[in-house]
């Protein structure tokens, strides 16, 4: 990477370097967005250990504890290249095609395969061609942005903990619990429009949805912290749209995130922020092998004639096995 940078330089074509051009104590993933949008061209130097790092990634049992590693970022990074018209080059040293990363594979053109001397200088010729890029960082302002750091410290600092052992706890849950009930054994992630979180579900639709224990604790040695607890609520959830009352369980729980975007997020920017952390958490969860059909996320319009329990209650019966839960009619007054 020094000996790429260095003829960078001498061509005076500038790359954004980490340790020069990253602001310091802003998020990783906000350095990453603000140098992709600052840029032209994103170039992918592909490596034998970093196919090595890959591979030993993709490779990790479901139970492994997750990290920030190549595997979780690169899906990011090339999806804000896209967004930013950014073009993707990669150069390959000493790496055969067959053992590109698949996300990057579409990348790789037969006349632009890199491994000498010869083939820095046409990429250096390709780069001026398409103008010289603008490596001045500028970050991100919070208030345009500010879903992006979030949405990746939700998932470092607690989905990945939190979501690959869910379903075990959840069947401890109703194995123990004295009356039989059947709780969907996914997480509930609520993200309402409005930004707007209470401390309990209950407070959402007070009558209707009630607070019903906590499913088995997740427990793990975090920064020194021993024994640091992830405790996930059980909700009943009363139906009375039908012919007679049903009550359904899961648990539920609002993206905590929210909380800080509805201080940062001015009102008019509230709708295209939720989409855009609504469409990053889905894609990154997706891509977690451990993650991956042990959530369920719920964006909602968040107004005075919003019933949380109508809406919790849909989707729990969308993720009941066919059959077992009744259709419902029409919203009885309340």
């Amino acid at each position: 990477m020094y000996k790429l940078q260095t003829k960078f330089d001498e061509a005076k074509l500038r790359i954004i370097n980490d340790q020069r051009d990253f602001e310091v104590g802003a998020a990783f993933s906000t350095n990453v967005y603000a140098a992709i949008h600052s840029s032209k061209i994103i170039v992918f130097l592909i490596t034998k250990g970093f196919v090595e790092s890959w591979k030993r990634q993709k490779d990790r049992p479901p139970h492994a504890v997750a990290g920030a590693n190549v595997a979780d970022v690169l899906p990011y990074i090339i999806n804000q290249a896209i967004s930013a018209n950014a073009s993707i080059e990669l150069i390959l040293d000493e790496v055969e095609r067959n053992d590109v990363p698949a996300p990057l594979l579409n990348y790789v053109r037969k006349d632009f395969v890199i491994n000498n001397e010869k083939g820095i200088k046409q990429l250096i010729k390709q780069l001026k061609e398409a103008g010289k890029p603008k490596a001045k960082l500028r970050v991100a302002k919070p208030k345009d942005h500010v879903f992006h750091g979030l949405l990746w410290y939700y998932y470092f600092d607690y989905l990945q903990y939190v979501l690959p052992t869910i379903q075990e706890r959840i069947r401890i849950a109703q194995a123990s619990a004295a009356v039989k009930r059947q709780i969907v054994p996914k997480l509930f992630i609520l993200l309402p429009t409005s930004l707007r979180c209470f401390d309990s579900l209950e407070d959402a639709d007070r009558k209707w949805i009630k607070f019903d224990g906590n499913i088995a604790k997740h427990q793990v040695d975090r920064a020194g912290n021993k024994r640091r607890t992830y405790v996930n609520s059980i909700y009943r959830v009363r139906d009375s749209r039908g012919k007679a009352e049903v009550s359904y369980y899961c648990v539920a729980e609002y993206a905590y995130p929210l909380t800080a975007m509805s201080k940062r997020v001015a009102d008019k920017r509230m709708t295209f922020q939720i989409s855009q952390f609504l469409q990053g958490l889905e894609e990154i969860l997706n891509n977690r092998r451990d993650c991956h059909e042990k959530f369920v996320l719920i964006s909602y319009e968040d107004t005075k004639k919003t019933y949380l329990s109508y809406i919790l209650a849909d989707k729990i019966k969308e993720e009941l096995t066919p059959g077992t839960a009744p259709e419902a009619t029409e919203a009885p007054p309340r």
